[in-house]
């Protein structure tokens, strides 16, 4: 019977993704990217402007389930540069880092780990899209997100996006 327990078993990916049975996820890419009237080798670049907690997760899950498509799809967050990230928040992050080993394999492993350390001392001050580009929202830091390409000029991020996600207004403007 369609819609069952069973069938949705059936369908699961590893990550806990769901894919629609009339397709795979790379099929329906496809399909949009035909729809756009893209050629083989000209990924389809898709771009979230604003990078608060909404912004961030939406565009990590877009991320986590097409990523793995780098030949066929491009996704980048835009996030305004320069906001200072506090010595407290700081040391909050080093022990939420800490604390999930995945996280921290992840930082150790892309050489990334060294500047949280050192901003937990207070040797080195962190920057919101700094962080985000390892997989942190400033706005919530207690859970960790995949590592974001992350573009700091509002310009650039757009001037050539497909597609463009508009995330919610910042408490901030």
């Amino acid at each position: 019977m369609p819609g069952t327990s069973e069938e949705m078993n059936q369908n699961s990916c590893a990550n806990g993704l769901i894919q629609n049975s009339n397709g795979s996820l790379e099929e329906k890419l496809d399909e949009l990217r035909h729809l756009m009237g893209k050629m083989e080798g000209d990924p389809l670049r898709i771009v979230g402007v604003g990078a608060g907690a909404w912004g961030s997760v939406f565009t990590a899950l877009l991320q986590d389930s097409y990523g793995h498509l780098r030949d066929k799809v491009l996704i980048r967050i835009w996030r305004r540069p320069g906001k200072i990230v506090d010595k407290a928040t700081a040391e909050h992050l080093f022990e939420v880092i800490n604390s999930r080993e995945d996280v921290l394999r992840r930082l150790i492993r892309r050489c990334a780990y060294l500047k949280y350390v050192e901003a937990r001392l207070g040797d080195r001050t962190l920057y919101a899209d700094e962080i985000l580009k390892d997989g942190f929202c400033l706005n919530m830091i207690d859970t960790p997100l995949c590592p974001l390409k992350v573009v700091t000029n509002l310009q650039e991020a757009v001037w050539d996006a497909d597609i463009v996600i508009n995330g919610l207004p910042s408490t901030e403007t």
